[in-house]
């Protein structure tokens, strides 16, 4: 298999045989796994983030349509799976504005951390730091939310809509994503899964410790946290992503667990917050 570094090169080129208004892209980064040497062929896909240009408040959905046909066609030639999350560029936070709230949180400091700039100019070079702990927080709260009402009503969210919990809305309610990520977490125990991870990365990151892919974040947590009773289910999902059987009650440990996490996370926080405060 050619490199995530390599395939990521090679769906620029197909942009420009596209025909497409490459003019309209700001910026496309590499990320995740496939960005930092954690790239696991067979297991790992390679994660492609793209931010375009907005034109006095209008976002080209036209334009974005026809980049996920594009995205389509070079996946389905490929035989790899690429996914490609699209934001508007005033959906970031920088100086004089507030952004889209998850990308205030902790995948703003992966992308600082580790992205690869493969087309445009660097607009990370543009966003203003965010506090690490209570990023942390932030996401942990969004995982555990999502994740209760996953579970709570196993019809009233479907892919596409915890699609739009994660990545964003538009135009009232339709977001147009690749279908790998759709099929990601199209299940509740995929979802359950991600939620889980994403709550130990927010934990790890309040402590200092910041991992990009899925299987380091869970080595990492569950080294570092191997006393306490609630990291049983990092282990469940090691052997999950490995094709080892696990008990049918997985979705509900894994938001044991977020609930864990983001109540650990606010219990610390409040208790560092009252410490630096006058009696």
């Amino acid at each position: 298999m050619t490199s995530p570094l390599g395939i990521g090169n090679e769906f620029v080129e197909n942009l420009f045989r596209e025909d497409l208004e490459i003019e309209n892209i700001r910026s496309l980064y590499l990320y995740g796994s496939g960005s930092v040497n954690q790239f696991v062929p067979g297991k790992s896909d390679i994660d492609l983030w793209m931010i375009i240009r907005v034109h006095k408040g209008h976002y080209d959905m036209d334009f974005v349509r026809r980049l996920y046909d594009a995205h389509k066609g070079f996946v389905s030639n490929l035989g790899e799976r690429v996914d490609l999350i699209i934001y508007g560029e005033d959906e970031l936070p920088q100086k004089n504005s507030i952004g889209y709230s998850l990308l205030q949180s902790l995948f703003i400091l992966d992308y600082k951390k580790s992205a690869i700039l493969l087309l445009g100019s660097d607009i990370l070079r543009f966003i203003p730091e965010i506090d690490q702990k209570y990023a942390s927080i932030v996401l942990a709260n969004h995982m555990k939310r999502g994740l209760r009402q996953r579970l709570s009503n196993a019809g009233y969210l479907s892919s596409s809509a915890v699609v739009r919990r994660l990545i964003g809305d538009r135009n009232e309610g339709t977001v147009y994503v690749t279908e790998d990520v759709s099929a990601d977490i199209n299940s509740i125990e995929n979802f359950a899964e991600y939620s889980a991870i994403m709550a130990a990365k927010c934990r790890l990151a309040y402590a200092g410790i910041l991992k990009v892919g899925k299987e380091e974040i869970v080595e990492e947590y569950t080294k570092k946290f191997s006393d306490e009773k609630q990291t049983e289910v990092m282990k469940d999902i090691l052997r999950r992503r490995q094709g080892i059987p696990i008990g049918s009650d997985f979705a509900h440990s894994c938001l044991d667990f977020v609930e864990y996490v983001s109540h650990s996370l606010e219990n610390v926080f409040g208790q560092e917050r009252a410490s630096y405060e006058p009696a």
